[in-house]
């Protein structure tokens, strides 16, 4: 998020369960997870972001189904998802 932050982006860490709020990182990190969280939200924030990073447990398939890039980290296993042109794993 920090890296995302200083090459201007914002940044908002979304989930449905999280264990604690984040520690404040500044105004461009949103903590979207604790403080404003809505289903229909969490469609539109994914449909209309520049990319998103997510795992098998989240939104990952949203944003691919609205074209938006993806990168997948800590996939398993690899068949959980479809592979398109907009999408990496680490």
């Amino acid at each position: 998020m920090r890296e995302l932050v200083e090459r201007g982006y914002y940044t908002l860490r979304m989930g449905a369960v999280v264990e604690r709020p984040l520690p404040d990182l500044g105004p461009r990190v949103i903590d979207y997870a604790t403080k404003f969280r809505d289903d229909f939200m969490d469609v539109y924030l994914t449909a209309y972001c520049r990319f998103f990073l997510g795992c098998t447990s989240g939104l990952v398939t949203v944003p691919w189904i609205f074209g938006v890039p993806v990168a997948g980290a800590n996939f398993a296993p690899l068949p959980d998802i479809g592979f398109g042109d907009r999408m990496i794993f680490i």
